[in-house]
């Protein structure tokens, strides 16, 4: 086992013109709860149904947890507490618990989980298809993605995410735009969504089509 990564340009805060890389994990994909049962059961001898409905039950119980202002200690995981926000006070006087809301869960691992990965965490390039930087222009997107329809009947946000070298959000945040533009439909599900270029949307340039 190895984690995928890959090199991208950081940003230059500074403007000095130096060029910094750093490390990102790639190619990867969310473990859901299911398949985190079916691994489960291959290591006790507890049915992959009753694995499921402890998870499932431990999310609830981790909920009532936080909604009374607990924070929740996994053995051999970590620390998972509650962040808040509020609106802007500008004195005691105006604190008002109407103000304060729920921001998000954090989570702290703790020592020994730390300690594992350190030992047991191995990196491995990933395939030379994945650019280096994030940075591309929407010319280099078009020509990218007409490369890719030009063989692919459609794309998914992982396969976004492959091609252009882009996170999650920013491979998202692009799909939604080509769709606001008209350029790209999801022909599946809101669950499972595939996205199908719309007719002529992606020409290939004179010098690619004519190869």
């Amino acid at each position: 086992m190895a984690v995928k990564i890959a090199f991208y340009e950081s940003p230059d805060p500074t403007g000095d013109g130096v060029k910094h890389f750093h490390a990102r994990a790639v190619e990867r994909e969310t473990i859901r709860m299911d398949r985190l049962s079916h691994f489960v059961t291959h290591r006790c001898t507890v049915s992959e149904s009753d694995i499921l409905a402890v998870l499932t039950a431990l999310s609830d119980v981790m909920v009532d947890a936080f909604l009374e202002g607990h924070r929740v200690y996994l053995r051999g995981l970590g620390y998972f507490d509650i962040t808040l926000t509020n609106d802007e006070i500008r004195s005691l006087k105006e604190g008002n618990v109407r103000k304060v809301h729920f921001k998000s869960v954090k989570f702290v691992p703790e020592a020994s989980l730390r300690k594992r990965l350190e030992r047991g965490m191995k990196f491995v390039r990933a395939s030379s298809t994945i650019p280096f930087s994030n940075r591309l222009t929407e010319e280099e997107i078009n020509e990218k993605l007409a490369g890719y329809f030009a063989s692919h009947p459609f794309i998914t946000r992982m396969e976004m995410q492959k091609l252009c070298g882009f996170k999650r959000s920013m491979a998202l945040a692009c799909i939604n735009r080509l769709i606001d533009e008209g350029r790209l439909r999801n022909m599946g599900t809101r669950r499972t969504p595939v996205y199908v270029p719309v007719e002529g949307a992606f020409p290939l340039p004179d010098s690619k089509a004519g190869e």
